[in-house]
């Protein structure tokens, strides 16, 4: 089906039968595009979530929803949702841009959906709510610890993977401009022994055209020289065949 090469990371993919549609999508970019689309829909005549009237002015990170003034005094007043974050919509959204991880809702136990997770768990590598602690993860056999100790370690650990993977970028510039360095040369060197070869194929072709040539006109004169030589002396013995008809012709 052909291939297309990334105009990002140069990696080259092979085209199945979706064609381009086939080939993995960049999550990364596409989120940005998600982000400054958003940022660029976002208006002060947008409507609140809660009443569907009033102008937005507040933003609820856990429930994700857009409030009004009023709404935005009430819901943090609710025995449920008092303990709720909310912000300015327009600190949300400039914390959305600049560190996005500090507005990110909090995230529920796959196994409890009701409880939010709050620790993690290196017994079993995956994170826990407090059911799961009192129900599946005792703490006689499991050891664990909140969730933000344990993302401090994966942050370091991650932070020292980046540095890795800096290190190896680092290489693999240097790698690149020393290849080329040794592509250059390389491609102008190509360059100078093609117009060399092709000068010398063009000689070698004319010399042995002309060479073909003077020995055809050779082979030619030669050819000429004995028709020539045979003509006359069949001439000849025509012309003595013809006396001696007459000859007998004459005596008869």
């Amino acid at each position: 089906m052909g291939a297309i090469t990334c105009p990002v990371c140069r990696r080259v993919h092979e085209l199945t039968d979706n064609g381009v549609a086939g080939i993995q999508v960049n999550i990364f970019l596409n989120d940005l595009i998600a982000l400054f689309e958003e940022q660029k829909s976002v208006n002060t005549s947008k409507k609140c979530d809660g009443c569907e009237q009033g102008d937005v002015t507040k933003y609820c990170t856990v429930c994700l929803f857009d409030f009004c003034s009023i709404c935005a005094t009430a819901h943090g007043k609710l025995p449920a949702t008092k303990s709720h974050r909310l912000l300015c919509f327009d600190e949300y959204m400039a914390a959305k841009s600049n560190d996005p991880a500090s507005v990110q809702p909090p995230v529920y136990c796959n196994t409890h959906q009701e409880y939010p997770v709050e620790f993690y768990c290196d017994t079993c590598n995956r994170t826990i709510c407090l059911r799961c602690i009192a129900l599946d993860h005792p703490l006689t056999k499991h050891q664990y610890r909140c969730v933000k100790d344990a993302a401090k370690e994966f942050t370091k650990n991650l932070h020292m993977v980046i540095d890795k993977v800096k290190v190896k970028e680092s290489e693999a510039s240097n790698s690149k401009l020393k290849v080329q360095q040794i592509f250059e040369p390389l491609e102008k060197s190509f360059q100078r022994e093609e117009e060399s070869l092709r000068k010398h194929i063009r000689q070698t072709t004319d010399e042995i055209t002309r060479l073909i040539q003077e020995n055809g006109n050779k082979l030619l004169t030669e050819l000429k020289g004995e028709y020539e030589k045979r003509r006359v002396n069949l001439t000849e013995q025509l012309k003595e065949l013809d006396i001696g008809k007459n000859d007998l012709t004459s005596t008869r």
